[in-house]
């Protein structure tokens, strides 16, 4: 069977992209094994090519400056040593990461094909996948991306597909991008932080983020608790960061006595006579 005629670079692991009427791209798997791997291979590719050409766009790269460092990093690892097993699989769960994230809103794999090799080590599969996103639709996933949300002094945007190149683990989250003076800054987060989950809850995006977060420090504002912050920092495994708070003081009624005075509070005055009282009764009298 002839190549389709979509197929225009055959470089093991690679991936090329058009822009001419929205973002299209044809992924190219590494020979490997299994013709199942090869089509999962190059199916993420064709997605993460279009998950990098999105966030060139500086309405992202602007807020997010470093974002494709570790990209950057590991197909520079790859090129200084083609055969290192450790570099291949860094790009591979960087792609994988990508596009587990922009399938959720991105079209299904448009056309794929697969060729078969012989070779000393046995038969081995390359295949190639094709995705497109017109360009209204990359213009719409644009908007979507780029939509802020604030609370608490931290504003957020949603996990952003081509962070799974640092973070393979996470496909969701608040990304936070701007911090000023409050609750969220004194807790100890930084920008870039992304928020995981709030008291217990999920956060997938961050309108959840802003919405319950406000709401939960309000809670506890008021009738006091602790704030649990569940956070991907810039390394390592996420991290706990809480706070307590102490609520609103409980206003206690004051008491009011009940009318009856002591004498030991008198200050040297009479009350007796205050009130009318017979002051025969406060001293002796002979003449009883």
């Amino acid at each position: 069977t002839p190549r389709p005629s979509w197929i225009v670079n055959d470089a093991p692991g690679s991936i090329d992209c058009k822009g001419d009427v929205g973002v299209t791209c044809v992924g190219v798997s590494q020979p490997v094994a299994s013709q199942e791997e090869a089509e999962d291979e190059a199916s993420d590719a064709a997605y993460e090519g279009i998950a990098f050409e999105l966030a060139k766009d500086r309405s992202i790269s602007g807020m997010l400056p470093s974002m494709l460092d570790t990209r950057a990093a590991a197909f520079a690892a790859v090129a200084r040593d083609p055969q290192s097993a450790q570099a291949k699989r860094d790009v591979h769960d960087g792609r994988h990461a990508a596009a587990r994230v922009l399938k959720r809103t991105a079209g299904p794999v448009g056309a794929r094909y697969w060729e078969s090799y012989d070779t000393p080590e046995g038969k081995r599969f390359v295949a190639f996948a094709q995705v497109g996103m017109p360009r209204v639709d990359a213009g719409k996933w644009l908007a979507r991306a780029v939509v802020t949300d604030s609370a608490l002094g931290a504003t957020a945007i949603d996990f952003v597909p081509e962070l799974g190149w640092r973070f393979p683990k996470l496909d969701h989250g608040a990304v936070i991008t701007k911090l000023d003076h409050g609750p969220i800054q004194d807790l100890g987060l930084a920008e870039h932080y992304i928020v995981l989950a709030v008291d217990g809850h999920d956060i997938p995006d961050a309108a959840t983020f802003a919405k319950v977060v406000a709401a939960d420090y309000a809670m506890f504002s008021d009738r006091g608790g602790q704030l649990h912050l569940l956070v991907q920092t810039e390394t390592g495994d996420p991290r706990d960061f809480s706070t307590t708070l102490a609520g609103r003081p409980i206003e206690v009624p004051a008491k009011h006595g009940s009318g009856a005075h002591s004498s030991e509070h008198s200050n040297g005055v009479n009350v007796w006579d205050n009130f009318g009282g017979n002051r025969r009764g406060t001293r002796d009298d002979p003449t009883q």
